[in-house]
Protein backbone atom coordinates (compact mmCIF):
# COMPACT_ATOMS: atom_id res chain seq x y z
CA UNK A 1 0.00 0.00 0.00
CA UNK A 2 1.60 3.18 -0.98
CA UNK A 3 2.11 6.44 0.68
CA UNK A 4 -0.54 9.71 -0.34
CA UNK A 5 0.91 12.51 -0.62
CA UNK A 6 -1.49 15.69 -1.82
CA UNK A 7 -0.38 18.43 -3.64
CA UNK A 8 -2.24 21.44 -3.86
CA UNK A 9 -2.34 24.17 -6.86
CA UNK A 10 -4.56 26.61 -8.55
CA UNK A 11 -4.10 24.65 -11.50
CA UNK A 12 -2.33 21.58 -13.17
CA UNK A 13 -2.08 23.08 -16.60
CA UNK A 14 1.40 23.62 -18.02
CA UNK A 15 3.12 26.09 -15.41
CA UNK A 16 6.24 26.37 -13.73
CA UNK A 17 5.54 25.28 -10.86
CA UNK A 18 3.36 22.61 -11.88
CA UNK A 19 6.17 21.45 -14.97
CA UNK A 20 8.87 21.19 -11.67
CA UNK A 21 6.36 18.97 -9.37
CA UNK A 22 5.83 16.80 -12.03
CA UNK A 23 9.40 16.43 -12.88
CA UNK A 24 9.82 14.77 -9.32
CA UNK A 25 7.05 13.03 -9.73
CA UNK A 26 8.31 11.13 -12.66
CA UNK A 27 11.45 10.08 -10.45
CA UNK A 28 9.11 8.35 -8.26
CA UNK A 29 7.75 5.04 -8.21
CA UNK A 30 3.93 5.75 -7.62
CA UNK A 31 3.21 2.29 -6.10
CA UNK A 32 5.35 2.97 -3.08
CA UNK A 33 5.16 7.05 -2.88
CA UNK A 34 1.32 8.73 -4.77
CA UNK A 35 1.39 11.98 -5.16
CA UNK A 36 -2.77 12.93 -5.35
CA UNK A 37 -3.57 16.47 -6.60
CA UNK A 38 -6.06 19.23 -5.47
CA UNK A 39 -7.21 21.92 -7.35
CA UNK A 40 -9.45 25.02 -7.39
CA UNK A 41 -10.27 25.02 -10.93
CA UNK A 42 -12.71 22.34 -12.45
CA UNK A 43 -12.45 21.27 -16.32
CA UNK A 44 -9.62 18.79 -18.09
CA UNK A 45 -5.95 20.08 -17.14
CA UNK A 46 -2.46 19.71 -18.76
CA UNK A 47 -1.67 17.01 -16.59
CA UNK A 48 -4.30 15.28 -16.14
CA UNK A 49 -3.57 11.99 -18.38
CA UNK A 50 -0.33 11.89 -16.87
CA UNK A 51 -1.50 11.73 -12.99
CA UNK A 52 -4.12 8.87 -13.83
CA UNK A 53 -1.55 6.92 -15.80
CA UNK A 54 0.17 7.02 -12.75
CA UNK A 55 -2.38 6.13 -10.64
CA UNK A 56 -2.88 9.60 -8.67
CA UNK A 57 -5.98 11.31 -8.07
CA UNK A 58 -7.44 14.75 -8.84
CA UNK A 59 -9.62 17.15 -6.47
CA UNK A 60 -11.43 19.87 -7.41
CA UNK A 61 -12.23 22.01 -4.81
CA UNK A 62 -14.11 25.34 -4.28
CA UNK A 63 -12.37 28.61 -5.09
CA UNK A 64 -11.87 30.89 -2.03
CA UNK A 65 -13.04 34.02 -3.38
CA UNK A 66 -16.93 32.53 -3.68
CA UNK A 67 -16.65 32.42 -0.11
CA UNK A 68 -13.53 31.32 2.10
CA UNK A 69 -15.55 30.47 5.28
CA UNK A 70 -17.19 27.89 3.11
CA UNK A 71 -14.12 27.51 1.46
CA UNK A 72 -12.68 26.27 4.52
CA UNK A 73 -15.11 24.33 5.79
CA UNK A 74 -14.80 22.36 2.96
CA UNK A 75 -11.53 21.95 3.16
CA UNK A 76 -11.68 20.16 6.64
CA UNK A 77 -14.45 17.99 5.67
CA UNK A 78 -11.99 17.15 2.95
CA UNK A 79 -8.73 16.69 4.51
CA UNK A 80 -11.05 14.76 7.49
CA UNK A 81 -12.31 12.47 5.08
CA UNK A 82 -9.05 11.71 3.40
CA UNK A 83 -5.86 9.57 4.60
CA UNK A 84 -2.36 12.11 3.70
CA UNK A 85 1.11 11.40 4.90
CA UNK A 86 1.60 15.16 4.22
CA UNK A 87 -0.11 18.35 2.36
CA UNK A 88 2.61 20.09 0.34
CA UNK A 89 0.69 23.35 -1.05
CA UNK A 90 2.07 25.75 -3.91
CA UNK A 91 -0.41 28.35 -3.88
CA UNK A 92 1.12 31.15 -2.09
CA UNK A 93 -1.03 32.95 0.94
CA UNK A 94 -3.99 30.30 0.27
CA UNK A 95 -1.41 27.63 1.45
CA UNK A 96 -2.24 29.36 4.96
CA UNK A 97 -5.99 28.46 4.60
CA UNK A 98 -5.28 25.23 3.36
CA UNK A 99 -3.06 23.92 6.28
CA UNK A 100 -4.63 25.57 8.82
CA UNK A 101 -7.48 23.35 7.70
CA UNK A 102 -5.27 20.24 7.20
CA UNK A 103 -4.12 21.10 10.87
CA UNK A 104 -7.57 21.30 12.23
CA UNK A 105 -8.20 17.48 10.65
CA UNK A 106 -4.76 16.24 11.94
CA UNK A 107 -2.55 15.87 9.08
CA UNK A 108 0.43 15.94 10.44
CA UNK A 109 2.80 17.25 8.11
CA UNK A 110 1.68 20.35 6.47
CA UNK A 111 4.20 22.27 3.62
CA UNK A 112 3.98 25.82 2.42
CA UNK A 113 6.11 26.34 -1.23
CA UNK A 114 7.22 29.92 -1.49
CA UNK A 115 7.33 29.97 -5.59
CA UNK A 116 6.54 33.77 -6.26
CA UNK A 117 8.44 36.90 -5.36
CA UNK A 118 6.46 40.43 -4.11
CA UNK A 119 4.04 41.11 -7.28
CA UNK A 120 4.61 45.00 -7.85
CA UNK A 121 2.44 47.77 -6.70
CA UNK A 122 0.18 45.44 -4.96
CA UNK A 123 -3.70 47.54 -3.58
CA UNK A 124 -3.62 47.48 -0.08
CA UNK A 125 -6.25 44.97 -0.03
CA UNK A 126 -3.53 42.30 -1.45
CA UNK A 127 -0.78 43.51 0.77
CA UNK A 128 -3.43 42.21 3.85
CA UNK A 129 -4.69 39.37 2.37
CA UNK A 130 -0.97 38.23 2.22
CA UNK A 131 -0.09 39.90 5.61
CA UNK A 132 -3.01 37.58 6.93
CA UNK A 133 -1.48 34.03 5.00
CA UNK A 134 2.09 34.47 6.42
CA UNK A 135 0.29 34.65 9.99
CA UNK A 136 -1.44 31.28 9.30
CA UNK A 137 0.97 30.05 7.50
CA UNK A 138 3.33 30.85 10.89
CA UNK A 139 0.60 28.73 12.47
CA UNK A 140 -0.12 26.39 10.43
CA UNK A 141 3.00 24.82 8.74
CA UNK A 142 5.48 22.29 10.31
CA UNK A 143 7.78 23.42 7.07
CA UNK A 144 8.56 26.04 4.43
CA UNK A 145 10.28 25.56 1.68
CA UNK A 146 11.07 28.28 -1.06
CA UNK A 147 12.70 28.68 -4.13
CA UNK A 148 14.80 31.72 -3.22
CA UNK A 149 15.13 34.21 -0.88
CA UNK A 150 13.30 36.02 -2.62
CA UNK A 151 9.86 33.71 -2.94
CA UNK A 152 10.35 33.13 1.25
CA UNK A 153 10.34 36.94 1.76
CA UNK A 154 7.35 37.46 -0.53
CA UNK A 155 5.35 34.37 1.21
CA UNK A 156 6.76 33.84 4.43
CA UNK A 157 8.03 37.54 5.50
CA UNK A 158 11.19 38.68 6.18
CA UNK A 159 11.61 38.15 9.75
CA UNK A 160 11.29 34.05 8.54
CA UNK A 161 14.35 34.66 6.45
CA UNK A 162 16.11 36.68 8.61
CA UNK A 163 16.08 33.69 11.10
CA UNK A 164 16.65 31.41 8.63
CA UNK A 165 13.32 29.63 9.31
CA UNK A 166 12.83 27.71 5.86
CA UNK A 167 14.46 25.34 3.99
CA UNK A 168 15.73 26.24 0.75
CA UNK A 169 15.13 23.73 -2.35
CA UNK A 170 16.17 24.78 -5.71
CA UNK A 171 13.74 24.37 -8.59
CA UNK A 172 15.57 21.34 -10.11
CA UNK A 173 15.12 20.32 -13.60
CA UNK A 174 14.97 16.79 -15.23
CA UNK A 175 18.17 17.12 -16.63
CA UNK A 176 17.70 13.68 -18.90
CA UNK A 177 14.89 14.92 -20.67
CA UNK A 178 16.43 18.10 -22.18
CA UNK A 179 18.16 17.26 -25.50
CA UNK A 180 21.02 19.01 -26.62
CA UNK A 181 21.40 18.87 -30.65
CA UNK A 182 24.48 18.74 -32.84
CA UNK A 183 24.34 21.25 -35.91
CA UNK A 184 22.98 18.89 -38.33
CA UNK A 185 20.18 17.98 -36.00
CA UNK A 186 19.31 21.04 -35.05
CA UNK A 187 18.66 22.51 -38.44
CA UNK A 188 16.91 19.46 -39.12
CA UNK A 189 14.47 20.13 -36.27
CA UNK A 190 14.30 23.78 -37.31
CA UNK A 191 12.56 22.68 -40.55
CA UNK A 192 10.48 20.66 -38.96
CA UNK A 193 9.47 23.46 -36.64
CA UNK A 194 8.92 26.12 -39.36
CA UNK A 195 12.03 27.77 -38.35
CA UNK A 196 14.26 29.44 -41.10
CA UNK A 197 17.41 28.93 -41.23
CA UNK A 198 18.88 32.04 -42.13
CA UNK A 199 16.85 33.45 -39.41
CA UNK A 200 18.19 34.29 -35.29
CA UNK A 201 15.23 32.45 -33.70
CA UNK A 202 14.51 33.59 -29.85
CA UNK A 203 12.55 32.24 -27.79
CA UNK A 204 10.09 33.11 -24.51
CA UNK A 205 8.51 30.52 -22.69
CA UNK A 206 6.01 31.46 -20.71
CA UNK A 207 2.15 31.89 -19.80
CA UNK A 208 0.38 34.87 -21.25
CA UNK A 209 -0.33 37.05 -18.08
CA UNK A 210 0.89 39.88 -16.92
CA UNK A 211 3.12 38.69 -14.93
CA UNK A 212 5.23 37.60 -17.95
CA UNK A 213 5.58 41.25 -19.34
CA UNK A 214 4.65 40.01 -23.14
CA UNK A 215 4.07 43.79 -24.08
CA UNK A 216 7.29 45.30 -22.84
CA UNK A 217 9.00 41.89 -25.22
CA UNK A 218 6.97 43.25 -28.09
CA UNK A 219 8.55 46.70 -27.74
CA UNK A 220 11.87 44.65 -27.47
CA UNK A 221 11.08 42.59 -30.88
CA UNK A 222 10.05 46.11 -32.59
CA UNK A 223 13.45 47.42 -31.63
CA UNK A 224 15.46 44.40 -32.85
CA UNK A 225 13.41 44.96 -35.94
CA UNK A 226 14.36 48.15 -36.70
CA UNK A 227 17.90 47.63 -35.60
CA UNK A 228 17.97 45.45 -38.50
CA UNK A 229 17.94 42.27 -36.76
CA UNK A 230 16.96 39.17 -38.64
CA UNK A 231 14.93 37.39 -36.16
CA UNK A 232 12.02 35.69 -35.29
CA UNK A 233 10.54 35.69 -31.72
CA UNK A 234 8.42 32.38 -30.50
CA UNK A 235 6.32 32.64 -27.79
CA UNK A 236 5.66 29.69 -26.11
CA UNK A 237 2.56 29.50 -23.59
CA UNK A 238 -0.90 30.28 -23.30
CA UNK A 239 -2.99 32.72 -21.70
CA UNK A 240 -5.75 35.55 -21.03
CA UNK A 241 -3.20 38.16 -22.60
CA UNK A 242 -3.60 36.20 -26.00
CA UNK A 243 -5.93 38.67 -28.00
CA UNK A 244 -4.12 41.59 -26.70
CA UNK A 245 -0.89 40.12 -27.77
CA UNK A 246 -2.22 39.75 -31.29
CA UNK A 247 -3.52 43.23 -31.37
CA UNK A 248 -0.18 44.59 -30.54
CA UNK A 249 1.64 42.23 -32.96
CA UNK A 250 -0.65 44.20 -35.61
CA UNK A 251 -0.37 47.74 -34.16
CA UNK A 252 3.73 46.92 -34.54
CA UNK A 253 3.59 45.54 -37.65
CA UNK A 254 5.47 42.49 -36.33
CA UNK A 255 3.59 39.76 -37.97
CA UNK A 256 6.74 38.83 -39.70
CA UNK A 257 8.80 38.62 -36.74
CA UNK A 258 6.45 37.04 -33.79
CA UNK A 259 4.86 33.58 -33.71
CA UNK A 260 2.97 32.53 -30.98
CA UNK A 261 3.69 28.70 -30.80
CA UNK A 262 0.91 28.07 -27.88
CA UNK A 263 1.49 25.78 -24.78
CA UNK A 264 3.77 22.90 -25.40
CA UNK A 265 4.78 19.90 -24.37
CA UNK A 266 8.23 18.92 -25.72
CA UNK A 267 9.95 22.25 -24.61
CA UNK A 268 13.01 20.13 -23.50
CA UNK A 269 13.29 18.86 -26.60
CA UNK A 270 13.01 21.98 -29.08
CA UNK A 271 14.61 24.63 -26.70
CA UNK A 272 18.13 23.90 -27.60
CA UNK A 273 16.76 24.77 -32.07
CA UNK A 274 16.59 28.49 -30.29
CA UNK A 275 19.59 31.16 -30.41
CA UNK A 276 18.33 32.88 -27.33
CA UNK A 277 15.53 33.56 -24.88
CA UNK A 278 14.44 36.71 -23.42
CA UNK A 279 12.42 36.87 -20.33
CA UNK A 280 11.35 40.50 -19.06
CA UNK A 281 9.48 38.95 -16.06
CA UNK A 282 8.05 41.37 -13.42
CA UNK A 283 8.08 39.45 -11.05
CA UNK A 284 9.37 35.58 -10.52
CA UNK A 285 10.31 33.54 -7.62
CA UNK A 286 12.98 31.81 -9.84
CA UNK A 287 12.32 31.93 -13.26
CA UNK A 288 12.99 28.06 -14.11
CA UNK A 289 13.05 28.25 -17.77
CA UNK A 290 16.25 30.37 -17.76
CA UNK A 291 17.88 26.99 -15.71
CA UNK A 292 16.33 25.18 -18.70
CA UNK A 293 17.81 27.23 -21.34
CA UNK A 294 21.67 27.09 -19.46
CA UNK A 295 21.35 23.73 -19.46
CA UNK A 296 20.92 22.80 -23.30
CA UNK A 297 23.35 26.11 -24.40
CA UNK A 298 20.61 29.18 -24.96
CA UNK A 299 21.81 32.24 -23.81
CA UNK A 300 19.39 34.19 -21.79
CA UNK A 301 18.77 38.10 -21.63
CA UNK A 302 16.37 38.57 -18.02
CA UNK A 303 15.06 41.28 -16.14
CA UNK A 304 16.74 42.03 -13.04
CA UNK A 305 13.11 40.92 -11.10
CA UNK A 306 14.64 37.20 -11.62
CA UNK A 307 16.77 36.18 -8.59
CA UNK A 308 20.07 35.87 -8.90
CA UNK A 309 20.67 32.61 -8.05
CA UNK A 310 19.21 31.12 -11.35
CA UNK A 311 22.04 31.99 -12.78
CA UNK A 312 24.22 28.99 -12.56
CA UNK A 313 27.19 31.20 -12.99
CA UNK A 314 28.24 29.62 -16.48
CA UNK A 315 28.23 33.35 -18.17
CA UNK A 316 24.93 32.65 -20.07
CA UNK A 317 22.30 34.88 -18.25
CA UNK A 318 22.61 38.39 -18.81
CA UNK A 319 20.57 40.78 -16.31
CA UNK A 320 18.71 43.75 -17.63
CA UNK A 321 16.66 46.47 -15.74
CA UNK A 322 13.12 46.87 -17.06
CA UNK A 323 13.88 50.99 -16.63
CA UNK A 324 16.43 50.30 -19.31
CA UNK A 325 15.29 51.82 -23.04
CA UNK A 326 14.34 49.12 -24.72
CA UNK A 327 17.11 49.60 -27.54
CA UNK A 328 19.55 48.75 -24.70
CA UNK A 329 17.62 45.77 -24.52
CA UNK A 330 18.22 45.19 -28.13
CA UNK A 331 21.95 45.62 -28.33
CA UNK A 332 22.31 43.34 -25.32
CA UNK A 333 20.27 40.48 -27.14
CA UNK A 334 21.99 40.92 -30.66
CA UNK A 335 25.23 40.82 -28.53
CA UNK A 336 24.76 38.10 -26.43
CA UNK A 337 23.52 35.34 -28.80
CA UNK A 338 26.41 36.34 -31.25
CA UNK A 339 29.35 36.01 -28.30
CA UNK A 340 29.48 33.50 -25.82
CA UNK A 341 30.94 29.79 -24.67
CA UNK A 342 29.54 27.03 -23.97
CA UNK A 343 30.38 23.28 -23.15
CA UNK A 344 27.45 20.80 -22.30
CA UNK A 345 30.02 18.58 -19.92
CA UNK A 346 30.96 21.69 -17.82
CA UNK A 347 27.40 22.76 -17.34
CA UNK A 348 26.01 19.60 -16.07
CA UNK A 349 28.60 19.16 -13.69
CA UNK A 350 27.40 22.63 -12.43
CA UNK A 351 24.06 21.85 -11.93
CA UNK A 352 24.81 18.57 -10.26
CA UNK A 353 26.88 20.75 -7.98
CA UNK A 354 24.51 23.17 -6.88
CA UNK A 355 21.53 20.52 -6.42
CA UNK A 356 19.15 21.32 -9.88
CA UNK A 357 19.23 17.84 -10.96
CA UNK A 358 15.76 16.69 -10.03
CA UNK A 359 16.77 13.36 -8.07
CA UNK A 360 18.35 15.10 -5.09
CA UNK A 361 15.44 17.63 -4.81
CA UNK A 362 12.95 14.33 -5.17
CA UNK A 363 14.67 12.70 -2.52
CA UNK A 364 14.80 15.92 -0.62
CA UNK A 365 10.78 15.98 -0.67
CA UNK A 366 10.01 12.70 0.10
CA UNK A 367 12.06 13.19 3.47
CA UNK A 368 10.60 15.99 4.31
CA UNK A 369 6.91 13.68 3.96
CA UNK A 370 8.44 11.96 7.02
CA UNK A 371 9.24 9.03 4.43
CA UNK A 372 11.68 7.09 6.09
CA UNK A 373 15.14 6.11 3.92
CA UNK A 374 14.14 3.10 3.25
CA UNK A 375 11.46 3.78 1.94
CA UNK A 376 13.04 6.79 -0.11
CA UNK A 377 15.51 4.15 -2.00
CA UNK A 378 12.77 1.84 -3.06
CA UNK A 379 10.52 5.08 -4.16
CA UNK A 380 13.53 6.17 -6.88
CA UNK A 381 12.58 5.18 -9.87
CA UNK A 382 16.58 3.65 -11.36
Amino acid sequence: MSVHVLQFFSTLNNGGAENRMMDVYRCIDSKVVTFDFAVLHSGKHFFDDEIKAKGSKKYTLPDPRTGLLKNYRTLVKFFKEHSFQAVHTHVSWYGGVVLMAAKQAGVKIRIAHARDSVIPNRSMKEKIVCDIGKVLIALSATQRIAISKEAAENVFGKRVVKKGSYLFVPNAIDQKKYIVLNAKERNELRKKLGIPIEKKAYVTVANLRRQKNHMFLLDIAKALKEKGDNFILYLIGEGNLRSDIERKILELDLTDNVVLMGSRGDVPQILSVFDGMIFPSLFEGLGGVVLEAQLVGVPAIVSDAIPKVVDVGINMVEYLSLNDDTSVWADAIIKKTRCFKWDYNTTLQTFKKKGYCIETTAQKYLKEYGIPENIIEKAMLK
